[in-house]
């Protein structure tokens, strides 16, 4: 199941735990490292490695890094934009998520001087990969929110983040409600951290609001 084209024929995120356990039994034969590294050794020294190997590497990356494998997610990562580069690849969706990964890995490691470049990078290559208001963009906006706040504590920055998710999540049909439930409430937390007046309670009763309308599956 690890075969790079049935990796991206069945990968789904609303599947991450049915692949974080399939992984975790194969875990059983063999240490995630040796996984990684026999993965990365099948599919990236030949000549033929293919974007599509790049790809799911990335998708590994993305879930050994949630695993907490985060060795093994770093090296998934080195292999993905090894292929691209390879294959002269400069933007590519696929690289948005593995970008992502790599950040929080690099953000848990408290490297983040490097971890900053690599959200960055995924913002940069998302706004050119995505429509303005897509809901991947959003998911980019609420990632990059999430780091500066809670990681750099760059309030302007995590600010800034935060409300361009939520213009795009309060634009969508229908409406985003889960995703502006938690702008709200990333929106008084940043004003709170600023020491800035508001109405935290307002802002909070605004958030359970759209909490209570979002679908029960709404991701």
């Amino acid at each position: 199941m690890l075969e790079p084209r049935l990796l991206i024929s069945f990968w789904s995120k609303r599947h991450r735990y049915e692949w974080q356990h399939h992984v975790s039994r194969l875990r059983g034969a063999v240490s995630l490292t040796e996984l990684a590294q026999a993965w990365i050794r099948d599919h990236t020294q030949t000549f033929e490695s293919s974007t599509i190997a790049a790809a799911a590497a990335g998708k590994l990356c993305d879930l050994f890094q949630e695993m907490g494998a985060l060795d093994e997610a770093v090296l998934l990562a080195q292999a993905a934009f090894f292929i691209w580069e390879r294959n002269n690849v400069v933007d590519s969706p696929d690289m948005v998520e593995c970008l992502l990964a790599l950040g929080k890995v690099q953000y848990s490691r408290d490297e983040m001087d490097k971890a900053t470049v690599s959200y960055e990078r995924a913002r940069a290559i998302a706004e050119r990969a995505y429509s303005s208001n897509s809901s991947e963009m959003a998911d980019v906006f609420w990632a990059l929110s999430l780091f500066f706040l809670e990681g750099k504590r760059d309030y302007a920055k995590a600010s800034e983040y935060v409300e361009k998710c939520y213009a795009i999540r309060s634009s969508s049909t229908p409406p985003g409600y889960l995703g502006m439930a938690n702008c709200i409430e990333n929106r008084a937390v940043i004003l709170m951290q600023e020491n800035r007046p508001a109405d935290y309670v307002g802002l909070l009763e605004t958030a359970l609001e759209l909490f209570e309308k979002a679908p029960l599956r709404a991701s």
